[in-house]
């Protein structure tokens, strides 16, 4: 079995305890958080130390605890920070288990998946109109006549909108 079958396999194991540890809204975010962790820690594992089973689900819970003591950290002081994740009923277990299977162990994917929380912040901090816009348009490829006949109007202030937001959220992942 190679790593990245290793590693899929624990998805299950994940999310039961991810969803033990935190709501429903953030479960799939730690789940990550304890995949990441994982992942990092297959390439250091020492068999004379333990067996690998415990190694990876220790690195994984470790590394989910250490992200809700920091949540909750954060939770408890006055200022929020700008951007913060919120739940978005709209997300189906389908979508989840697309990222969850587009995961695999060669860096730039992982490098993706750790990213992808902070892209679902940016996205959850647009309007629901400017969201659409962004599925219709980016994920969908919708053209100006599509978007024209599925809202009635074009929306290049949505365009406009939603481009500046994600631009300011994003800019940190921005290539250089």
């Amino acid at each position: 079995m190679n790593e990245a079958e290793l590693l899929l396999g624990y998805r299950p194991w994940l999310r039961a305890v991810a969803s033990r540890l935190t709501g429903p809204d953030k479960a799939e975010d730690l789940a990550q958080e304890g995949w990441i962790a994982m992942w990092r820690a297959v390439g250091k594992h020492d068999p004379e130390l333990a067996p690998l089973d415990y190694w990876l689900k220790n690195a994984a819970q470790s590394r989910m605890f250490s992200v809700l003591r920091n949540y909750a950290a954060k939770k408890n002081t006055s200022v929020i920070a700008a951007g913060h994740p919120v739940s978005n009923s709209t997300d189906s277990v389908t979508e989840r288990d697309e990222l969850w299977d587009a995961l695999s162990v060669d860096l730039p994917a992982v490098e993706l998946a750790y990213h992808h929380g902070e892209i679902a912040a940016a996205l959850t901090a647009l309007s629901p109109k400017e969201r659409e816009y962004v599925e219709l348009r980016f994920w969908h490829g919708f053209q100006k006549r599509e978007l024209i006949a599925h809202f009635g109007y074009e929306p290049r202030g949505l365009h406009r909108t939603a481009t500046k937001k994600l631009a300011v959220a994003l800019k940190h992942l921005a290539p250089v």
